[in-house]
């Protein structure tokens, strides 16, 4: 199975069919422990510096590029609605400083788990501010593969469980 990808102005949506029950693949996504071993793109690991995943919520990472550029990340949650649903808003946690909110302010993500076939569709929705907001970061930091691989390697860690 693959990601399946598809980008409409502002908004990018990954979807993928995870062969693993919906409660052990919303944990991955609920659990800093887990988190830690699959969030990010190929070659990136991450460090956790603050975990509170609970609706109003924040969870705080450096994710590591396999460049040895770190890259410091702030999600705040708006709806954790166990185990079909999680809401977020996300932006790069340097206040404004960083070339990257500089183009993007922060972004909303919708993820849904459904129950399919004996394991998990996964349904990933990334809002951002702009189609422009977008496409920087397509071209910048390949957004749209790094979100198939993402979720390649949540199957990759589900599957192997």
């Amino acid at each position: 199975m693959t990601t399946e990808s598809k980008v409409n102005g502002n908004e990018v949506e990954h979807t993928r069919f995870i062969d693993a029950p919906r409660e052990q693949v919303f944990d991955a996504w609920v659990n800093p422990h887990k988190l830690e071993k699959w969030w990010g793109p190929d070659g990136f690991t991450i460090t956790n510096i603050e975990v509170n995943m609970q609706s109003a919520g924040c969870w705080r990472f450096t994710m590591h590029g396999p460049d040895g550029t770190d890259y410091p990340n702030r999600i705040r949650y708006s709806e954790i609605e166990i185990p079909s649903r999680i809401s977020f808003t996300h932006d790069d946690d340097s206040d404004g400083k960083s070339e990257f909110s500089k183009h993007v302010s922060g972004f909303q993500t919708y993820v849904t788990f459904e129950e399919k076939d004996g394991g998990t569709q996964i349904r990933m929705r990334t809002v951002m501010p702009s189609a422009e907001a977008l496409q920087y970061v397509i071209e910048n930091f390949n957004a749209l593969e790094g979100g198939k691989q993402t979720l390649g390697n949540l199957n990759t860690f589900c599957t192997k469980q």
